[in-house]
């Protein structure tokens, strides 16, 4: 899970958060919470095997609108294979609280991809719900 929007300038001169020295989070007043950066760990749990596997989710406060935003996204976050507007505060407000989470996504475009003509929306909803079915129904990974 990483978090791209939050930091210094737009476009090619867009500065992310940690290169600035800055935490999303940088711990609690006691000092025992880990500080949080621009990327935290997610998928606490024995997932059974999903394919294809999980990658880094990006989650940006706006989708990208080109091929362009993608291709600066890339070079800060090489390793990220989907993008998102809520996971990142979310998995910060699950660590905060000392909940695991997985999050479950469907794909229904390329990022960039604003033609709606070309989603395939309901794949991608029946692509989550089997993902999601099948965590539930894992013992593994059922909520207790």
């Amino acid at each position: 899970m990483a978090c791209h929007g939050v930091g210094a300038g737009t476009g090619e001169a867009f500065l992310p958060a940690g290169s600035l020295g800055w935490s999303h989070w940088a711990g609690d007043a006691r000092g025992d919470g880990t500080a949080i950066g621009d990327e935290l760990e997610c998928g606490t749990r024995a997932a059974p095997q999903v394919t294809p596997p999980a990658g880094l989710l990006l989650s940006a406060c706006a989708a990208s609108a080109s091929a362009a935003d993608v291709q600066l996204r890339a070079a800060i976050f090489p390793d990220a294979v989907a993008e998102d507007m809520e996971g990142f505060a979310v998995a910060v407000a699950c660590r905060l609280a000392g909940v695991p989470l997985d999050i479950v996504r469907g794909i229904s475009n390329d990022a960039g991809d604003r033609d709606k003509a070309r989603w395939l929306v309901p794949t991608a909803l029946k692509a989550a719900a089997d993902v999601a079915t099948r965590l539930l129904s894992d013992p593994r990974t059922a909520l207790s």
